[in-house]
């Protein structure tokens, strides 16, 4: 099992953000990062009343599962920051498309 830090975190997003997004997202952007356990998900990213919340869960089976999941909730987090509506829609779509050029398989 892959264990999740905020370091790793951290870290896994710098990555994500100069390959997939070209540097235009910033972890300051985001108002909270929750890590613990989730039985129904493996993270999630809401504008809950203007906060921004970020959520992994504690454990991944693999790295790389890990990352595909954050990079997952990055494009709900350039959604949000954009101004578009958070959903799995045309625009989420497309970015995934866009994030396997680098090896991330979002779905």
């Amino acid at each position: 099992m892959y264990k999740v830090t905020e370091n790793k975190l951290a870290k896994g997003f710098q990555k994500i953000n100069k390959q997939v997004f070209d540097g235009l997202l910033d972890l300051s952007d985001i108002d909270s990062i929750e890590i613990d356990f989730l039985d129904t998900e493996w993270g999630y990213c809401v504008d809950e009343d203007g906060e921004i919340v970020l959520g992994m869960t504690d454990e991944f089976p693999s790295s790389v599962a890990f990352l595909d999941t954050l990079c997952h909730e990055m494009i709900h987090l350039y959604q949000i920051m954009s101004g578009w509506k958070v959903n799995h829609g045309k625009q989420f779509k497309a970015l995934a498309k866009h994030a396997e050029k680098f090896g991330y398989f979002v779905d």
